[in-house]
């Protein structure tokens, strides 16, 4: 019950007054301006078409076209002036400039958190879309999203669908099956990383350790950082 009022003043219902996989969601997200990495680690829709359009291909640019509202140009009136995305397989981010030409953007991915970078503080950008129940373990359940083990940061960061049942980092990993499991598996998630934008930091928590204490929420719109513990893990959440 504590999730579903939370969801309920934070999102919108554009396409049905029902919580259910298919609504439609329209989320008033606030990101925060830092000066080191400035990095806003944001949650999109499965199912998200920024530029409008119901089943074309969406990309960086389309993505920074959306939460700019149509505006990408001059400079100086941009909310947000770059997106980051993060490649898994590689261990890198990968970032792309908001501008009027769209040279070099890349496919928007389903399933992958994207960080924004604002220009003031704070700055609310508008997010809708809707969820695919393809990737959700308790809906039809045919789909995952892939994660790579890598042996520097090991991060992939990760669009947590807003309707998620987990409240928290702990319930997360218990959701994901890793947890509780004695002794933690050798397969799986290790940790889930939320980034406080706020502070500009990560904040961790071990999904092998088999204890709830410290985990912290994860709200509607946050994307987190899912480290496994081999290569190639499988992972869908359950949804309401």
């Amino acid at each position: 019950m504590k999730k579903l009022l939370g969801i309920a003043v934070g999102v919108l219902f554009v396409a049905s007054s029902s919580l259910a996989s298919n609504t439609g969601f329209k989320l008033n997200y606030t990101l925060h301006k830092n000066p080191k990495t400035n990095n806003n680690w944001v949650s999109l829709p499965y199912f998200y078409y920024a530029n409008g359009n119901v089943g074309d291909a969406q990309n960086e640019w389309n993505l920074c076209w959306d939460m700019n509202e149509g505006t990408l140009s001059p400079a100086s009136a941009l909310k947000v002036t770059a997106i980051t995305s993060w490649d898994a397989v590689n261990d890198a981010p990968r970032n792309f400039s908001c501008g009027p030409l769209g040279i070099g953007a890349r496919p928007l991915e389903v399933g992958k958190a994207y960080s924004m970078r604002p220009q003031t503080e704070p700055t609310v950008v508008n997010i809708v879309g809707s969820h695919d129940d393809d990737y959700s373990i308790n809906k039809l359940n045919t789909k995952s999203v892939i994660l790579h083990k890598n042996a520097k940061t090991n991060n992939n960061w990760v669009a947590i669908p807003y309707h998620m049942i987990a409240n928290n980092q702990f319930e997360l990993c218990k959701d994901l099956g890793v947890n509780p499991v004695y002794p933690p598996t050798t397969t799986g998630v290790g940790a889930i990383v939320k980034w406080d934008s706020v502070n500009d930091a990560p904040q961790s928590f071990s999904c092998t350790s088999g204890v709830g204490i410290g985990a912290r929420a994860i709200n509607p719109g946050e994307g987190v950082s899912m480290r496994p513990l081999s290569d190639l893990v499988p992972i869908k959440v359950s949804v309401y």
